[in-house]
């Protein structure tokens, strides 16, 4: 039966056992995110002795080798720029951070404190000069979901079609549907497709016939 947190260690050699704090140890290592040796030498545990408690009481320790955030060796400040050109910021305990490294996108956290509280992750901050970089908060707008971010993006803009694009809507469409590439159905066939009356044939037979 597992003895409750904060009672004596069993000292398999019959000295006397001893109450260790249980509670401190837990904030030391998952809060502080102190390494065992230094937890041992703090409290005055024997050697080794922080991970046997660890273990025993659940407390989560941290990885072996160098701290993770600013007690690595690599640790450039907390800022990095990710793939697709947004700033992200190291932010640990925020609800909606990426895992297992917590960052956020920095033009989320300037809105979050413009705002004072937490953005909905359907909520889109948009950039409005188009420099995803710029994350001065007079250079961000804030959308309640994706879809009114779009329309925002394709106000006023005409699609750039592609040729590909233009044939198959054409070809695709009912007669009557406004054609806005003024084009007709019989100069955009459709290959491959036999019930279409401006269809090439594509075997012997339909050829033939």
């Amino acid at each position: 039966m597992p003895l409750p947190k904060g009672s004596p260690s069993p000292n398999p050699k019959g000295r006397p056992s001893k109450i260790w704090p249980i509670e401190e140890l837990r904030h030391m290592i998952e809060v502080e995110g102190k390494k065992h040796r230094e937890v041992e030498l703090a409290l005055g545990l024997p050697s080794k002795y922080a991970y046997t408690l660890c273990k025993k009481h659940g407390i989560k320790s941290q990885r072996r080798g160098p701290r993770g955030g600013p007690d690595h060796p690599d640790w450039t400040g907390g800022r990095i720029l990710d793939g697709f050109g947004y700033w992200l910021v190291y932010t640990p305990g925020h609800p909606y951070a990426k895992k297992p490294v917590p960052y956020v996108r920095e033009h989320r956290l300037v809105m979050e404190k413009h705002l004072g509280r937490y953005l909905d992750p359907k909520e889109v901050v948009h950039h409005i000069n188009g420099d995803s970089q710029d994350n001065r908060i007079e250079n961000l707008q804030l959308f309640s979901k994706n879809s009114d971010h779009l329309k925002h993006e394709l106000k006023g803009r005409v699609p750039n079609w592609t040729e590909d694009g233009k044939r198959r809507m054409v070809a695709g469409s009912p007669k009557h549907t406004a054609n806005p590439f003024g084009l007709k159905r019989d100069d955009y066939p459709l290959q491959g497709n036999s019930t279409h009356p401006t269809s090439a044939p594509d075997t012997e037979e339909q050829r033939a016939s």
